[in-house]
């Protein structure tokens, strides 16, 4: 009986996604310890991983109900729950930010754009690899407008501000100008 009862565990996927959540959570806390952590880009791939075999393990499971109309009343609340989740996902993602790996004075950096209305901020982070950066931020730029710097405000390793530099909105600086 017991046997029967682990094979039958064996094929449920919503185990493993567990075991997959435990293993990040993990890696994580691992992360976090030593300074760094995982890039925008690679925290949307598991988020859309998880998304989405959490999906197939739950039609997985309302496949095995044996009433038919228990079933379908199920499936039926599943997948308008899909959809909740899919607009609201779609509308979070519309005022999500951006990344992207620049250069600056010869240094890697993955900088992160965030953009809500008419305010705009560049925050720059060290960059190790694709998919793990440094905790802590480097350098951050804010806009008045879409190309012209308000300010910037470099950083140490530590979080500790290096210098700072407050560049009047008339003066029109852009970003090309500012860095050349």
């Amino acid at each position: 009986m017991k046997i029967t009862m682990l094979y039958k565990l064996k094929k449920i996927i919503l185990l493993y996604v567990l075991a997959f959540e435990i293993l990040l959570l993990i890696i994580s806390l691992v992360l976090d310890f030593i300074g760094l952590s995982f890039t925008n880009y690679t925290v949307r791939f598991i988020a859309w991983i998880s998304f989405i075999l959490i999906i197939i393990g739950i039609f997985q499971l309302l496949l095995k109900i044996r009433n038919s109309i228990i079933r379908i009343l199920f499936i039926i609340l599943h997948l308008v729950t899909i959809f909740y989740s899919y607009s609201m996902l779609f509308f979070i993602l519309a005022f999500d930010f951006h990344c992207n790996i620049t250069v600056i004075d010869n240094k890697k950096f993955i900088m992160e754009e965030h953009g809500f209305l008419f305010d705009t901020n560049n925050m720059y982070y060290d960059y190790i690899n694709p998919l793990i950066q440094y905790k802590n931020v480097r350098i951050i730029e804010k806009y008045a407008d879409k190309d012209i710097i308000k300010s910037v405000i470099y950083y140490d390793h530590n979080g500790n501000i290096i210098k700072k530099i407050k560049i009047p909105v008339h003066d029109n600086i852009s970003i090309k100008d500012y860095y050349n």
